[in-house]
């Protein structure tokens, strides 16, 4: 992704410069178009002087910080969603075979309290179905980022010296 210089010192001292901060923000931005955000690069590179490629070095010291910190954050999101997404699941498996070995006939189905187990097999089975379909635009986020950031590192790289 970078074979520019060597970031451990860069991602230790990227910040202390609000125009830099203000710019790896609005780079890292998925909102910011990735044209706007090459542009913005061209003009931070016209005015960085002599010392371009170190600052330019910061720049993306800062937008891989940022980056891999969403990304780090959007991972353990993702987890924490599956170990609830498998809980739920086992909810619904032990029900599911509760009520189908408590409700063998059709008396105990239509009991208010079957009906009540029903529904809330029913809403938990909807829930899981749910969160399912929104499992795949979740778990593509850190795809989106890893792009975002190589496209950045490009960029960056191209305009140094």
């Amino acid at each position: 992704m970078w074979a520019g210089p060597a970031l451990d010192d860069a991602i230790k001292s990227w910040r202390g410069d609000e125009a830099r901060e203000d710019l790896v923000a609005l780079l890292i931005a998925r909102r910011t178009p990735i044209e706007q955000a090459k542009a913005a690069i061209g003009d931070y590179a016209a005015k960085a002087g002599l010392d371009a490629n170190q600052k330019l070095t910061l720049l993306f010291a800062g937008v891989f910080d940022e980056i891999n910190d969403q990304r780090s954050r959007v991972v353990t999101g993702i987890e924490r969603f599956a170990r609830k997404q498998r809980t739920l699941a086992d909810r619904i498996k032990t029900e599911s075979i509760r009520i189908s070995q408590t409700q063998r006939d059709m008396a105990a189905q239509m009991s208010e309290d079957g009906q009540k187990e029903q529904q809330t097999l029913d809403w938990d089975t909807r829930i899981y179905d749910e969160r399912s379909q929104s499992l795949t635009y979740v778990c593509e986020t850190p795809v989106i980022l890893e792009q975002r950031a190589f496209d950045l590192a490009r960029e960056i790289q191209g305009r140094m010296n």
